[in-house]
């Protein structure tokens, strides 16, 4: 029988195998098309931009079908946490996105980065960027129900945090 720790870890390494770029070569230009549209970014020059590289490095991942693993630690240490600081405003995201969010801010009870005393501003604040977080999950697994993205969304709020640490301070 699988104890609470074990779903955890569980949750944990299903939500890290997704935040990083496919093995498959077949799935690199979806998910590079989707942490684009995560980030708010409307091309590879905008993925490029937030990465700190030129535009023609994307490209080439894209033509080769192939994130370099040098890159792939990018993905799996900063990306959630560029979504969150990114997306200061509400994206256009679908009904599976934003019934993961308010699931996810119930079983939080209001605070899904536990901000504490300040958690009524801080899930506001970060509203775009946990919308932005689910549809980037849908993206990458179309079909999947509230319960599972909140499953995978919950192991990701620590990285999530650090930006909305970051948003709050700016506002104050």
């Amino acid at each position: 029988m699988m104890t609470a720790d074990d779903m955890k870890n569980s949750n944990l390494q299903s939500s890290m195998s997704l935040i990083q770029p496919p093995f498959d070569p077949e799935g690199v230009p979806a998910y590079l098309d989707a942490a684009a549209r995560a980030l708010g970014a409307p091309s590879d020059a905008g993925l490029a931009r937030t990465m700190g590289v030129r535009p023609h490095i994307i490209a080439n991942w894209r033509r080769r079908k192939a994130v370099p693993e040098s890159y792939c630690g990018w993905f799996r240490s900063t990306l959630v946490e560029k979504i969150g600081t990114y997306n200061t405003t509400l994206p256009d995201v679908s009904l599976e996105a934003r019934a993961a969010v308010v699931l996810l801010i119930a079983e939080t009870r209001g605070d899904p980065v536990r901000a504490g005393s300040s958690a009524a501003i801080a899930a506001g604040l970060g509203l775009g960027g946990l919308l932005a977080l689910a549809q980037f999950l849908v993206d990458l697994g179309a079909g999947w129900e509230s319960e599972r993205l909140v499953a995978l969304m919950l192991p990701l709020m620590s990285q999530f945090r650090q930006a909305d640490q970051l948003r709050y301070a700016l506002v104050r």
